[in-house]
């Protein structure tokens, strides 16, 4: 039987992407929908949100500022949270 997210059986982050994938491979078969064509796309949408994204600053980047007294950048705000706390996030 093959592991699934929900089971109490620790897996790698890779099997667990990989059966995603599988999973919404069976979808669009089911649908009748073209998963090649919709994962190029969604592929062409995650580049423009990375593009756009990375003219952000990091709220991490933000966070060694504050500790290390560095000035902020203008706009910043002055947050009190931990680097494990912003990477729960």
């Amino acid at each position: 039987m093959r592991d699934s997210i929900g089971s109490a059986t620790c897996i790698s982050d890779d099997l667990a992407i990989t059966n995603i994938l599988a999973d919404l491979k069976h979808y669009c078969d089911c649908k009748g929908l073209a998963f090649g064509k919709l994962q190029r796309a969604a592929y062409a949408f995650y580049l423009e949100e990375k593009a756009y994204e990375a003219t952000w600053p990091t709220i991490l980047m933000c966070v060694d500022e504050v500790r290390h007294g560095q000035p902020k950048q203008e706009g910043a705000t002055n947050i009190n949270i931990t680097k494990n706390q912003a990477r729960r996030n």
